[in-house]
């Protein structure tokens, strides 16, 4: 049986909740908290949200929903 890696289920969660909650804006601290995940995880998979487009760093340098994301 195949098993996402917990990568790949982070990223799905963190997909889901900004859905979910478009004006969701959170800091590296609180990201690093509501993933439950080693800080470096976190940030691994924050950025490759970045990276797909899916988030931005606003100007306070906190994670946001990037426009036209889906």
């Amino acid at each position: 049986m195949f098993r996402a890696s917990p990568e790949s289920e982070l990223e799905r969660r963190i997909r889901s909740d900004y859905r979910d909650m478009p004006a969701l804006r959170l800091s590296a601290g609180q990201a690093r908290r509501l993933c439950s995940f080693d800080g470096e995880i976190c940030d691994r998979v924050m950025g490759r949200l970045i990276d797909a487009g899916f988030l931005r760093l606003d100007r306070n340098g906190s994670y946001a929903r990037a426009h036209g994301a889906h």
